[in-house]
């Protein structure tokens, strides 16, 4: 068994989400990002480790689309995609 085995879970996925979520926005507030594949990468996988441990991966998307300056258009419909893809 491993460490974290022993821990609560419920607060263990909400500490792993703050955590993540906190230093994804703190990096992509002090800087605008420019769109890549190795960015949209980091944060496809950054939503998906959330979406496994807490079952919210929005938030990481949230904050590429904002980092990105993604058009609220495109990326209603990209993340309704991603979702489907995650849920699969």
């Amino acid at each position: 068994m491993g460490a974290f085995a022993s821990l609560p879970r419920a607060p263990l996925q909400i500490a792993i989400d703050v955590i993540v979520a906190v230093g994804a926005t703190m990096i992509a507030s002090t800087r605008q990002l420019r769109d890549s594949w190795y960015v949209g990468a980091g944060f496809g996988l950054a939503s998906g480790f959330m979406n496994v441990t807490a079952g919210v991966g929005g938030p990481a998307l949230a904050v590429y689309a904002a980092a990105t300056q993604w058009r609220h258009r495109y990326f209603a419909a990209s993340a309704q995609a991603h979702f489907a893809v995650i849920a699969t």
